[in-house]
C-alpha cells in the first residue's frame, strides 16, 4: 500500500455512486425518482487517458453523468496525457467506469458472454446463498441490478463457480459446486436458459468448495476438477478429476491433500496452467489455515497422471494467480500472502521440482483477489492486487527487470469490501477492463466495472500524482487569472503552497498562523478568487484578494475579527438578499456572518452578524436554498458537533435574517464531521453529511409535502474510509487533511468533494445526478 505521505488524486470520480444507493433501500419516495435513471451509459470508444500514475476512485451507484470536454485551464490544450472523457450528451462519469448494487453479498464471479449477444456479462454468487445471478450487458455496454437472470439451487449453498462450453454448442455455460454431500456439481446450460435439471447434477467427494474446467485428456470436452473438505476435522481434503469421457463420474482421479506431505484442511485456492513448461495443464492447490502451497505437474496427456512438487510453506495466503507476466520463459506464480502483507513471485525450476521465489512485494496487505491485465500495451502482463484492508485496487507494471514498485503502479480506491476483480473487455474495445465485486455493506454488495484505454484502466477521469506534500486544509481557486491551482495549508510549516497540473511547485506563502478552515470564492466579483482562512487560535479570519500577483504575494488582504471562542468553518452565500457574497464562519458558539458591501473594501466588523448557539460546536458550514417553498433566499446548514447532528437556520425576510428559533434539526449522526449542499436531482437542493464513524454517509432531500423539510437517507457503512469533510464545487478542487492533488479543470456541475481518513485513502469527487 502507499506511503501515507504519498499523495494521491482522484479528480473525477464517482463517490456519489457510493453514497446514493442507500437512497433506493431506505426511502421510498427518493428511491422511485431515482431508480430506473441511473444506469451509466459506455460506448465503446477509445479514449485517452493520463500516463502519469493515477488515482481512480468509485463507489456504488449505476447513474449517469454527463461527460465535459473543456480544457484544463486558462483555455489551453488539453495535455497529451489528460483524457477528457466522451461528451455525448447522456453517459455519466466520462465513460470510466460503472457500478450498480447488488443484493447479497458476494462471494465469486465470473464473467462471460451468456446470452449470445457478443458482450461480457457477470456472473455472481454470494456468501450462504443458492442464488446464481448472471448480469447482463446491454448494448449500451451498461448494467443494472433489475436485468439479470436469477437461478436458484435451493436449499443448497451455492460454494463456486466457473464457466465454459460444457456441450460444445459455443455458448457459454456455468458450472456451480454446492454444499452438500451428494449431487453437489451442476451444470447450467445456456442454451436451455441456465434451467437447473437433474440430468445435469453429478457427485463429487465430500463438500465442493472449488471449481474449475479445463480439457485435461484432450478429447476437446472440458473435464471438471473440484477442489473438496469436510467443513471440520477430519477434513479428508482432496482433488477430484471427473473427465467428460466418464460422464462426469467418479472413475477419474482423486488426489488426497490432508496428509503429512501436503499438510491441507481447509484448501480453498486452486488453479490451473502449463508452469513447467511441457505443455500440458498442471496445477497449483492452497490452504489458507495451514499456509501450505503445493503444485501437482501433469505427467501425461490423459491427465492420469499426477505429481506433487515440493511444498511452499506460507504465512496465510489469501489468493494465488499462474501467469505468463513476461515474454519468454516459464510461467510465473504470484502469491498474496497476508502473515507479511507481500506479494511473493515464483517460478517453476524443473532441475529441483519446485517453485523458486524471484521478487515479492511489500505492503500488500489482506489481498482477497489477484488477477492479470496488460494495463499499458507493452506486452507484458501486469498484475491487479485488491485489498479488504485497504478497500482499494492496486495494478502493478510488470518491469523488464527488477522489483514491483508502487512508482510504476496505480492505485484506486473501490467500494467497501473489495473480494474479486476480473479481467475481461467490458465495452468491445479490445482492452481488458476491471470487473470487481465487493461486500460493500451488510446483506449487499456492488459490481464496480473500471474502464482501461489505451494507457491505464480507471474511474477516474483525470488525475495526477503529487509527492512530498502534507496538506492539512486545501482548496482551490483561480488567485491570478491564470487558471485554477490547489492551495494547501501545512501547519507544521505554516504555509499556503499552490500547485496545479504539471506544477507542483506553483508558489508558496508564509500563513504565520495555525488555520482550522480555508475557503476560496470570489467576494469581490472582481474575476479572481479570493482565500480565506479560520484562524484556529485567534478565531481571527483572514481574507487574501486574488490578483494577477497573487501567487507571489500581491493583492490585499483583510483582517477579521471573529466573536467566536473558536473559528472551525468557513462558507459563503448570499445571506441577506442583495446579491452579494456574504462570508461566513462557524465556530465554537455559534455563526457569524460578515455582509458584502459591495465597496471596494467590501466587509468590515461593524458589518458582522452574530447568530448565537450557546454550547454547539460548528465544525462544517454550507449555504443553499434549503426550503421547499422556493423563498429564494439561501438558508445555513451546518454541524453542530456538540450535538453530533445537523442543524438548519432558515433566512428570514425581515432585517434580521436568521434566529435561532426558525430552524430544523435533523438525525443525530454519530461523529459527523462534514456537509455539503447542492441539487442533484435537479429540483431542489439535497443536503449531504459524512462521518468518521461508522464510516457513513447521508442524504437529505427536500420534501415538498413537508414544509420546510428534507427527508432523511441513511445508510450505514456506505463508505470505506472515515470522511473528515464534504464540499461542493463547480469547478475541480481538491481536498485531504494529509494530501494533495492535482487536475484541474472547470465543471458546469455541482460535484461532492469527500475529505477521507486514513491519509492513504484520496479526495473523492461525485457529479449530479440528472434525471
Amino acid at each position: 500500500m502507499t506511503d501515507p505521505r504519498t499523495v494521491w488524486l482522484s479528480i473525477k470520480t464517482a463517490i456519489l455512486g457510493k453514497l446514493l444507493p442507500g437512497l433506493k433501500w431506505v426511502h421510498p419516495d427518493l428511491a422511485n425518482y431515482l431508480s430506473g435513471e441511473m444506469n451509466i451509459k459506455r460506448y465503446g470508444v477509445g479514449m485517452r487517458r493520463s500516463a502519469v500514475a493515477v488515482l481512480l476512485f468509485l463507489f456504488l451507484l449505476s447513474t449517469t453523468l454527463p461527460g465535459t470536454a473543456t480544457p484544463a485551464y486558462g483555455g489551453a490544450a488539453t495535455l497529451d496525457y489528460e483524457n477528457p472523457g466522451i461528451d455525448d450528451g447522456t453517459s455519466l462519469f466520462d465513460e470510466f467506469s460503472q457500478t450498480f448494487v447488488i443484493s447479497g453479498e458476494p462471494l465469486d464471479q465470473v464473467v462471460a458472454d451468456f446470452n449470445g449477444d457478443l458482450r461480457n456479462d457477470t456472473a455472481i454468487i454470494y456468501v450462504n446463498s443458492p442464488v446464481v445471478d448472471i448480469f447482463f450487458c446491454d448494448p449500451q455496454n451498461s448494467f443494472s441490478y433489475t436485468n439479470r437472470t436469477s437461478v436458484s439451487l435451493s436449499p443448497y449453498f451455492v460454494t463456486d463457480i466457473a464457466v465454459g462450453d460444457m456441450d460444445h454448442d459455443d455458448l457459454n455455460d456455468l458450472v456451480v459446486t454446492l454444499n452438500t454431500t451428494s449431487k453437489n456439481v451442476v451444470i447450467l446450460n445456456q442454451s436451455s436458459g441456465f434451467i437447473v435439471s437433474i440430468d445435469n447434477k453429478y457427485d463429487t467427494i465430500l463438500r465442493p468448495h472449488g471449481v474449475l474446467l479445463e480439457d485435461l485428456d484432450n478429447d476437446t470436452f472440458l473435464d471438471i476438477v473440484t477442489l473438496f473438505s469436510r467443513d471440520s476435522a477430519p477434513y479428508d481434503s482432496g482433488i477430484r478429476i471427473h473427465f467428460h469421457s466418464d460422464d462426469y463420474g467418479l472413475g477419474g482421479v482423486e488426489i488426497d491433500l490432508d496428509n503429512v506431505l501436503y499438510n491441507m484442511d481447509l484448501p480453498r485456492y486452486f488453479t490451473l496452467g502449463n508452469f513447467n513448461g511441457d505443455d500440458m495443464v498442471d496445477m497449483i492447490v492452497g490452504d489458507q489455515t495451514t499456509g501450505m502451497v503445493v503444485g501437482f505437474v501433469n505427467g501425461n496427456s490423459n491427465g492420469l497422471t499426477w505429481t506433487a512438487t515440493a511444498s511452499i510453506p506460507l504465512n496465510n495466503p489469501t489468493a494465488i494467480m499462474l501467469e505468463q507476466l513476461v515474454n519468454g520463459g516459464l510461467k510465473e506464480l504470484v502469491i498474496a500472502e497476508k502473515g507479511t502483507s507481500m506479494l511473493k513471485f515464483w517460478r517453476y525450476s524443473n532441475s529441483t521440482s519446485s517453485f523458486e521465489m524471484y521478487t515479492n512485494k511489500g505492503d500488500q496487505s489482506r489481498i482477497s483477489s489477484l488477477a492479470a491485465i496488460d494495463i499499458n500495451g507493452d506486452g507484458r502482463i501486469d498484475v491487479t492486487s485488491s485489498s479488504t484492508l485497504y478497500h482499494n485496487i492496486t495494478v502493478f507494471n510488470t518491469p523488464t527487470s527488477g522489483s514491483y514498485s508502487y512508482s510504476n503502479a496505480i492505485t484506486f480506491p473501490t467500494p467497501l469490501n473489495p473480494i474479486s476483480v476480473k479481467t475481461a473487455d467490458m465495452n468491445s474495445d479490445d482492452l481488458s477492463d476491471l470487473v470487481v465485486i465487493s461486500r460493500s455493506s451488510t446483506g449487499y454488495g456492488t459490481v464496480s466495472i473500471y474502464y482501461q484505454n489505451l494507457d491505464t484502466a480507471s474511474n477516474a477521469n483525470d488525475n495526477q500524482f503529487v509527492s512530498g506534500i502534507s496538506a492539512d486544509l486545501s482548496t482551490m481557486g483561480d488567485f491570478n487569472g491564470n487558471g485554477n491551482a490547489i492551495a494547501t495549508y501545512n501547519q507544521s510549516l505554516s504555509i499556503i503552497r499552490f500547485v496545479r497540473e504539471g506544477s507542483p511547485d506553483l508558489a508558496q506563502r508564509y500563513v504565520g498562523l495555525n488555520l482550522s478552515a480555508i475557503l476560496s470564492t470570489d467576494l469581490n466579483d472582481d474575476g479572481y478568487d479570493d482565500l480565506i482562512m479560520a484562524a484556529s487560535d485567534t478565531a481571527d479570519v483572514i481574507v487574501w484578494f486574488g490578483a494577477p500577483t497573487f501567487l507571489s504575494g500581491g493583492g490585499t488582504a483583510l483582517g477579521l475579527t471573529s466573536t467566536l471562542s473558536q473559528a472551525l468553518s468557513l462558507t459563503s452565500g448570499d445571506l441577506n438578499d442583495d446579491s452579494l457574497t456574504d462570508l461566513v464562519v462557524g465556530g465554537n458558539g455559534g455563526v457569524n456572518i460578515f455582509n458584502n458591501s459591495g465597496t471596494s473594501a467590501p466587509f468590515s466588523d461593524s458589518q458582522r452578524f452574530t447568530l448565537a448557539l450557546p454550547g454547539a460546536s460548528v465544525t462544517s458550514i454550507a449555504t443553499g436554498q434549503l426550503a421547499w417553498d422556493n423563498d429564494h433566499l439561501a438558508d445555513i446548514a451546518l454541524v453542530n458537533a456538540s450535538a453530533s447532528c445537523i442543524e438548519i437556520y432558515y433566512q428570514q425576510g425581515g432585517s434580521t435574517r436568521f434566529i435561532a428559533s426558525a430552524h430544523q434539526y435533523m438525525n443525530i449522526m454519530a461523529n459527523i464531521r462534514g456537509l455539503a449542499v447542492a441539487d442533484l436531482n435537479p429540483d431542489k437542493n439535497l443536503l449531504a453529511a459524512g462521518s468518521l464513524f461508522p464510516f457513513a454517509c447521508c442524504f437529505f432531500h427536500q420534501a415538498t409535502r413537508i414544509l420546510h423539510g428534507l427527508l432523511v437517507s441513511r445508510q450505514p457503512d456506505a463508505l470505506g474510509f472515515r470522511c473528515l469533510a464534504v464540499e461542493v464545487r463547480n469547478a475541480f478542487p481538491v481536498y485531504h487533511n494529509a494530501s494533495v492533488p492535482v487536475r484541474l479543470r472547470h465543471l458546469t456541475q455541482p460535484r461532492f468533494l469527500i475529505r477521507q481518513r486514513p491519509l492513504r485513502v484520496n479526495l473523492s469527487l461525485c457529479d449530479c445526478i440528472k434525471p
